[in-house]
Order: C-alpha cells, then sequence, then structure tokens
C-alpha cells in the first residue's frame, strides 16, 4: 500500500515508538517556546530553531554519506514550499501566540491539525473521511483537552488572535504534509529534514533581520531556542518525516494529539508547571485517534 494511503489503524510497533518519540519532543517545544518568545521575540524565535534544525540533518547526512546536493536537485522549489508551510509559518505563529497563550493551550489548539489534515487529505489526496477517522479526531482532541486543562483567559481580541494564529498554524501543518506526501514521496528522510529546515532559514533571514530581538538575550532564552532548535526540530523531524514516508499524511500528524500530554509532563518535571492533578484518567480518551 502507497505510504500516502496508509491509516492510523495500520501503524506498525515500530510506527508507534517513532510517534511516541516524536510527541514528547514535540510536546516540550511549546513550553521552550514560551521561555523564549517574550524575550527575543518571535521571528528570531523562529529563525534561530530552523537555523539550528538544520545542523542535525546535515551531520547525519555528512555521516550516512547521503549526497545531498543530487537529492536536492529539481526539488529547490517543493522544499522551500515545505520550508514556509512546516517551519517558517507555524513556527513564527505559535512564537507569536505564545505572548498571550500558555504553552498548553498553545498545544491543545495544535492538536487540531489531524482534523484538518483529514479535510485536506480528503481534498488534495481524495481520502475518504471515515466516521471512525472523524470520530477518533474530534474524541482525541476532547481528550487532549481535558487532559491538559484549558486555564481561564480574558476572551479579548488578543486571545483571539492569538487562538486564530495557533489554528492557522495548525492548518499549515496539515497542508505541509500533504503537500511533502504528495510532491516530495521518495525523497530520503534526512533530505527532507535538511531541506525543509534551510529554506525556512532563507524565508526567514530578511524579516529577523528587519525586527531584530525585542529585549536583549538571556542566558535562559538563549538556552531555549538551542533546545528547541537542535533536539524540538532537527531530531524531531528527522523522526517524523521517516514516519510519514512510511504511514502518510493522516497517521502521521497524530503526534499532535499526544504532544500536549507529553508537555505538561515535562512541565511538571522540570518547571513544576500548575496543571491538574487529572491529566491520567483523560488519557485514554486521546488514544482512539493516534492508534
Amino acid at each position: 500500500m502507497d505510504a500516502a494511503q496508509r491509516t492510523p489503524e495500520g501503524m506498525s510497533r515500530k510506527d508507534l515508538a517513532i510517534l511516541l518519540s516524536v510527541a514528547a519532543v514535540f510536546g516540550a517545544s511549546f513550553l521552550f517556546i514560551r521561555v523564549a518568545s517574550p524575550v527575543l521575540g518571535p521571528l528570531p524565535v523562529s529563525a534561530g530553531r530552523v537555523a539550528l534544525g538544520a545542523l542535525v540533518p546535515l551531520v547525519l547526512i555528512a555521516v550516512t554519506r547521503q549526497r545531498l546536493a543530487a537529492e536536492l536537485r529539481g526539488r529547490y522549489r517543493d522544499l522551500m514550499v515545505v520550508g514556509f508551510l512546516l517551519a517558517a509559518l507555524p513556527f513564527t505563529l505559535f512564537a507569536v501566540a505564545e505572548l498571550r497563550l500558555p504553552a498548553s493551550l498553545a498545544a491543545v489548539l495544535n492538536a487540531t491539525t489531524p482534523i484538518w489534515g483529514i479535510v485536506v487529505a480528503r481534498i488534495w489526496l481524495g481520502q475518504a473521511a471515515s466516521g471512525r477517522r472523524l470520530l477518533g479526531g474530534a474524541v482525541g482532541l476532547a481528550g487532549v483537552a481535558a487532559a491538559v486543562g484549558l486555564g481561564s483567559l480574558p476572551l479579548d481580541g488578543v486571545t483571539l488572535a492569538a487562538t486564530g494564529a495557533c489554528l492557522l498554524a495548525s492548518l499549515s501543518y496539515a497542508v505541509g504534509s500533504v503537500w511533502t506526501a504528495r510532491r516530495l514521496g521518495g525523497t530520503p528522510p534526512l533530505v527532507l529534514a535538511a531541506g525543509q529546515q534551510i529554506g525556512a532559514a532563507v524565508l526567514l533571514a530578511a524579516p529577523v533581520t528587519v525586527a531584530g530581538t525585542a529585549h536583549p538575550p538571556t542566558a535562559k532564552a538563549v538556552a531555549a531556542v538551542a533546545v528547541l532548535g537542535l533536539v524540538c526540530t532537527g531530531v524531531a523531524f528527522v523522526l517524523w518525516f521517516r514516519l510519514l514516508a512510511r504511514v502518510g499524511p493522516v497517521a502521521a500528524v497524530t503526534v499532535t494529539l499526544l504532544a500536549p500530554v507529553f508537555g505538561v509532563l515535562w512541565g511538571r518535571c522540570c518547571w513544576a508547571s500548575r496543571s491538574r492533578s487529572a491529566w491520567w484518567p483523560a488519557w485514554p480518551r486521546c488514544s482512539p485517534a493516534s492508534t
């Protein structure tokens, strides 16, 4: 069966292991964004993230002696599109949104990606949106919201704009995933990861030069961007593109349903963040859409 036609139900144990690993790393990214964005500003955080994120696949390509230039030939335009849809745009939107929203809420809004993915795959790939898949996405999203806890924010224009930014970023992830499966199928995952981040870095170079940093950099903010780039982007996307090649876009984006729960776990372990103690009973409600 073609990768683009695979379904979440067709995941192997190896696929699930990759899914959980990526979810664990992606879950931490919202915390690091929340630390760095108010200090450095959204554009510097995003630009630093993609620049550092490109290093991991480039090093792995050098170690494995893959021919990067040959693999990139004829794919520059598509990789620039992927860099925009899967990195430059969503990274910046989430960094902007987290100037207002807590990391947990941003992660929950990102969990709408699988639902967007079902819609985009139906329109673009002609994949039928089964009742089971739609129900799984809706129940999974509800479970994530219950597990994380939405908290209380004033329902003003800024909050609504930040929420809209997160939803647009999630849609961008879904479109980018389907675009990758449709236009770049068969491209080695390391090449995809490197090309995506390089493309995003090129797109963000001019805007970040004009914007500059919001405040003088602090050690904590710089460290947050370093981890965000090397681990939450570089390592995560190498694994995620491998997963995308194996299971297709609809199944691959279910990682965003699990990421918020891991985000809460990391927050409790590392920063003792305030979260409801009832996240564990809600965990089963997150599972149906991702298995």
